[in-house]
Order: C-alpha cells, then structure tokens, then sequence
C-alpha cells in the first residue's frame, strides 16, 4: 500500500515525506496488532518521533488512524461501469481481493469495531463510505438498466453480503479462500439473490 501524505493547512512542520512515514507505521501498527492495541506511544517510538507531534497534528488515535486510511487511497477499484452488474462487481471484488495489505487493515479493524465504538466509526466512514461506494454506483446503474429492482428483498443487504464474504470466508475456508472462491460466491449466492423481484 502506497500512502501519499495529506496537506494540512493548520501545521505546516511536518514536511510530505514525514508525514507519510508517520501515517504508513500507522497502518502498519494496525495490521500487525489492530486497531485497538495501537498507540500513538508506539507510532511514536517506530518512526522516532514525538508523541506531542502526533497529538498536534492528530489529535487523537481515531483522528490518526481514519487520516492513514483516507492517505493510503481506496482500498477498491472505482465504479468501472461493464455494463451489467455481475461485472461490476467482479472487478470490484478482484481489486479488492488483490489488496493483501488493505484487507489485513480491514479484518483489524473489523474485529475491534464488534466492541470498540471509535474503531467502527473509522471503519464505516472511510470503509463503508468510501471504499464501499463504487457498490453503490453499480447497483444503482443495474437499477437504471433494468436489471435488478430496487425494491429486490436483498439489494439493502449487498453490503453485509460483501463484508460477510470477505471476512467470514477465509475464516471459514481458512487457505481455499481465494479470488476464485470469491468469484463463485459473488455467482453462486450473491448475484442470485439480488435478482429475486
């Protein structure tokens, strides 16, 4: 994962190349130990830095943590538009299954979010809101073609079916859970059930 360094107009001591390494141990504090064992005392002390820098810059953990994911860019492809919503989502799904290092932030973060308020408002502002928005996109534009109804008993529920399928499945199917289980479970159960009127 690439991170690119954010420009803040309130400091101006941290030039663009600290402020990505400060913003990559981040993330990488968060796929070794998730979300809720990080510590700005830990950032701190792998980049050798000051936690009164973090705190001046950030703020808080929360605030530190959303910053490091909105910088990595999304973890998905954008909306790519294929013409039907199977392969909308394949290549959504592809890109996504293709980013070892963002998933591993994901399920981090999923875990701690079950029981940590501040760790599920980062995840559903820079997951589900973000990362999850080219799903969006593409179930509107197979509403708009005629393929799927919007009213479809299980069009509300794509979402919890994509993170249950990326999370649930290699819990499940521990090593066989790879790109083309994901692809069948996309054709086999998710792609049905959306096209029930």
């Amino acid at each position: 994962m690439t991170v690119r360094a954010v420009t803040r107009k309130r400091y101006s001591r941290l030039t663009p190349e600290r402020e990505r390494a400060l913003l990559e141990a981040t993330l990488g504090i968060v796929r070794e130990k998730g979300y809720e064992q990080l510590t700005l005392e830990e950032v701190a002390a792998r980049t050798r830095s000051s936690k009164a820098t973090l705190y001046r810059q950030w703020g808080d953990k929360r605030t530190l943590v959303a910053s490091a994911l909105r910088a990595s860019g999304p973890m998905t492809a954008e909306h790519a538009d294929t013409g039907s919503l199977g392969g909308d989502l394949r290549h959504w799904l592809t890109h996504f299954a293709e980013q070892d290092s963002d998933l591993e932030v994901l399920v981090g973060l999923y875990r701690t979010a079950l029981t940590d308020a501040e760790a599920l408002d980062v995840l559903r502002e820079v997951v589900i809101d973000r990362d999850f928005a080219p799903v969006r996109q593409a179930v509107a534009a197979a509403v708009e073609r005629g393929e799927i109804s919007a009213e479809g008993p299980a069009v509300a529920y794509l979402t919890h079916m994509l993170i249950g399928c990326l999370l649930a499945g290699p819990l499940v199917d521990a090593g066989d859970w790879d790109l083309d289980a994901i692809l069948r479970y996309l054709d086999r159960v998710i792609l049905p059930v959306l096209a029930l009127r």
